[in-house]
């Protein structure tokens, strides 16, 4: 059932993929036999958090949930709750991606780097920028 709401909530998985998937792993799981009543029940809440499970997230759950209760009581001891709350805030950003290009081993020179990093930004497509080190910083929000 885990499994299933995280497909579908965290992961994008459409709902019908994620409902499937979650009913075949129980039928399908040798050392247990799961009844045909559990199994349906799954579903019908599978299918219940596919309506209303967006929606409780965004009303009742907050960043610092997913910090570890460990972790989030020394930030706020460190550095006080707003702070604690700020970072929390900060982890849910995705992290950009860098990408490192291969170099033709035969010809190392600064014309070869350049032509292959516009290579591989040509076949990223989208917006990219060459960091300082030579990888390349690939994403909407590159700055």
């Amino acid at each position: 059932l885990r499994l299933g709401i995280a497909q579908m909530l965290f992961l994008d998985v459409p709902v019908h993929a994620a409902v499937k998937e979650t009913v075949d792993i129980l039928r399908s799981t040798p050392s247990t036999k799961v009844p045909e009543s559990k199994i349906k029940f799954t579903n019908a809440v599978l299918r219940r958090v596919s309506r209303e499970g967006n929606n409780l997230l965004e009303n009742n759950t907050k960043p610092s949930d997913n910090i570890s209760p460990w972790l989030l009581e020394r930030w706020e001891k460190d550095w006080g709750p707003e702070a604690a709350a700020q970072i929390s805030e900060a982890f849910m950003n995705q992290s950009p991606i860098h990408l490192s290009a291969k170099y033709p081993s035969d010809d190392r020179s600064d014309a070869a780097r350049q032509a292959r990093l516009q290579e591989v930004m040509d076949a990223i497509g989208g917006e990219t920028i060459i960091l300082p080190n030579g990888s390349i910083r690939v994403g909407d929000d590159i700055g």
